[in-house]
């Protein structure tokens, strides 16, 4: 999702927003539910061809993902900005508590978790 999504020049607000300029707002990401991963793109469209336009420029950027190799450096930008966001969460203390709060109601009990996650990225 940061390769699609994320900032200005992930591949859906780069062709969405600013060279198509066939949307006004994009968001999404990856939803998980139990064993399930869900990935949702909204896109804020102001007619009904603009939002064909979306959906078809939406699924043409996920069929390329599937053909087209990333290039090394726009995946170094998803992972920084990944990491970037993962650490963000502990920058306040409201931050720190939800973070916690979710860690101990999730099944991930041991207390290396955070280096754990943070090592399956390679930082």
């Amino acid at each position: 999702d940061y390769i699609l999504l994320h900032g200005k020049s992930s591949r859906l607000q780069k062709r969405m927003l600013y060279e198509d300029r066939i949307a006004s707002h994009l968001s999404g990401g990856i939803e998980l539910k139990k064993n399930l991963a869900t990935f949702k793109v909204f896109a804020k469209t102001n007619t009904e061809t603009l939002r064909q336009r979306s959906q078809k420029a939406i699924f043409d950027e996920i069929d390329k993902l599937k053909s087209d190799f990333i290039s090394e450096n726009e995946l170094n930008k998803a992972k920084n900005m990944f990491k970037r966001d993962y650490l963000d969460q502990f920058t306040t203390l409201a931050e720190k508590g939800i973070f916690l709060t979710k860690f101990h109601l999730s099944r991930k009990k041991n207390a290396s978790y955070m280096e754990e996650a943070l090592a399956i990225f390679r930082f």
